[in-house]
């Protein structure tokens, strides 16, 4: 069993021994784990404005180095080198929170739906 993250959504994914989590809460929401372990390795900054949390509904790795994760708190989704925790980009919904979020081909190709009927695909 594993304590600490809020998972409200489809922000829960495994790639080798890494676990990567997205919690509904205002910081350190994005999170990479030792899935072997259970143990935290270690928050990833997720890029919020003033004003702004971050309450993430939506968590996936693209690949080995990079993560996308997007909720209510910005209403986008940010694409985010975990190991140097630098925003790679960021896809916007206008205004509506990020449900979901897949990517495919190796993090080529992102898609990011959320409420009133938005899908965005990058």
């Amino acid at each position: 069993m594993m304590n600490g993250p809020h998972i409200c959504g489809p922000s829960l994914d495994i790639k080798g021994s890494k676990l990567l989590t997205g919690s509904w809460v205002p910081h350190d929401a994005l999170q990479l784990w030792d899935f072997r372990s259970l143990k935290l390795e270690k928050p990833i900054p997720f890029p919020v404005g003033s004003g702004q949390n971050e309450y993430l509904y939506a968590a996936r790795f693209c690949n080995s180095q990079v993560a996308i994760a997007g909720g209510s708190g910005t209403t986008s989704a940010h694409a985010i080198n975990y190991q140097t925790t630098q925003d790679l980009g960021e896809i916007e919904l206008g205004g509506n929170t990020v449900q979901t979020v897949e990517s495919a081909l190796g993090g080529q190709l992102v898609a990011v739906a959320g409420i009133g009927g938005n899908l965005h695909i990058a």
